[in-house]
């Protein structure tokens, strides 16, 4: 008798023609759109990261990537995810104030909410 592979989807998708979920998170359509300018099919990416060939292929409509997966994935394409400032700060909640000196953020009033003398915004 023989065993079935437990695998069930080969991972030789066409070169350059993943389907890319619109409704996907950005970050992983942006995957996805990497993966298809790469030529790269699933399972040459899984053999490069030992990440599995279904769970990158999940992450296109069923599940969201766990960190440490995606980021390897990322990785073998040349790419790095990245933590930064928004150009657009907004107003922290009370919590966020609270913690954000422990993570050495340093708490910047938000010039568009503040009020002067008159009443009226500092830009106006």
């Amino acid at each position: 008798m023989k065993r079935r592979r437990s695998v069930t989807y080969a991972g030789n998708n066409g070169r350059g023609r993943i389907k890319i979920a619109p409704n996907a998170h950005p970050l992983v359509r942006l995957f996805f759109a990497a993966m298809n300018e790469q030529h790269t099919t699933f399972a040459e990416l899984a053999g490069r990261t030992h990440v599995g060939i279904d769970t990158m292929r999940f992450w296109q409509r069923r599940h969201m990537p766990r960190l440490d997966l995606f980021e390897a994935a990322l990785n073998a394409l040349d790419l790095e995810l990245c933590i930064r400032r928004r150009k657009n700060p907004r107003i922290l909640n009370t919590r966020a104030r609270v913690l954000a000196p422990h993570a050495g953020i340093r708490d910047q009033p938000d010039h568009r909410t503040s009020v002067s003398k008159n009443g009226l915004s500092p830009d106006a």
